[in-house]
Parts: structure tokens; sequence; C-alpha cells
């Protein structure tokens, strides 16, 4: 028979069938016991890198005013996936999502000068982006508000209606009464 001894440096340890103690798993992580990110894995960092370069280039050429809608095109490029995702992602219709995206992208094209370089111009975007999706949410809320309210009461101009009960039983509470009296 076998045994294992367990080392505070296996534990938390597993129990395995009716008891008795397993061995920790030869490797607790895959990769070796690295955590995976981009940072340790340099295929993945070079389009990000790449990207925020792209980015970088745009952006200077948008503020020096060397082909604006050319690089405006570019940056639609850049972002229309991600921003129409994140709107999907929130429950949106796709036309709603199509709509979103192009009030974030007109919010981008107006404001893009008041953008800072101390901060990430993701971040701006998403922003914008989280903005135009309060607006839509605060603008859906007082349209459901403008409802006309037609009283049940009056009919055209004034005059009175009567509404009629669609079946001739008696109300809940009137059937609940005369159970309770027959049970008596």
């Amino acid at each position: 028979m076998f045994s294992f001894r367990i080392s505070p440096s296996s534990l938390p340890h597993r129990l395995g069938r009716r008891g008795a103690r397993c061995p920790p798993p030869p490797h607790p992580r895959p990769y070796g016991g690295r955590i995976f990110s981009i940072a340790n894995n340099p295929s993945l960092a070079a389009p990000e890198a790449e990207r925020a370069e792209t980015l970088a280039r745009i952006l200077a050429e948008i503020r020096t005013g060397v082909r604006v809608e050319d690089r405006f095109r570019q940056l639609i490029g850049l972002f229309l996936r991600p921003l129409r995702s994140f709107f999907s992602r929130r429950g949106f219709s796709p036309e709603d999502c199509s709509d979103l995206t192009q009030e974030t992208l007109l919010g981008i094209y107006r404001g893009i000068g008041s953008f800072r370089d101390d901060s990430r111009f993701d971040a701006w975007v998403f922003a914008i982006a989280a903005n135009a999706l309060r607006k839509r949410l605060r603008s859906g809320g007082a349209a459901k508000r403008q409802a006309d309210e037609v009283p049940i009461e009056s009919g055209a101009e004034g005059e009175t209606r009567e509404i009629a009960i669609a079946s001739g039983d008696p109300a809940p509470e009137e059937a609940a009464l005369s159970r309770e009296r027959s049970a008596r």
C-alpha cells in the first residue's frame, strides 16, 4: 500500500475515494506555474503594441489637420466592432447598437480636440460610449412617461361608458365568501 505525506506546501490537499489522500497534481498551473498574460507571450504583445502605435500616429495626424477624414475612417475601423459589441452585450437590438455606435463616433469626432494624452484613448472612447448608453436609457424612460393618458370612464368628448365584465361569474371576493359559507 502506498502512502503520501502532505506537506503545508501542497495544501489544500485533495481527498480521493473513501477519504484516501491523493498526491497533489504534478503542475498546479499550466504554463509551468506562470500566469498567462500578454506580457508573458511576445506573439500576443506585438499586435497590441502595433495597435497602440497606429492609434498614436492617427491621433497625431488628426491633431495636425493632415487628411482628417481619412484618419477618422481608420479610427472608425479600429473601434467599430468593439463599440458594437459593447452595446450588444448590454442587451440592445442590432439597430440600437448601430445607432448608439454612430452617436459615440459622432461624440468622438466632436470632442477629439479635447482629448488629453494623460489617459488612454480607449478609455476615453468607452467613456463616451457609456455616456451615450446612459443618455439612451434616460430618454427611453422619458418616452414611456410621454404616452397619452385616456381615462377609462370617458369616451369621445366627455361621454361616459360602461365597462362590461367579460364573464358572468361572481367577483373573486364573492366566490371566496360563498365557498367559506358553504364549508361551515
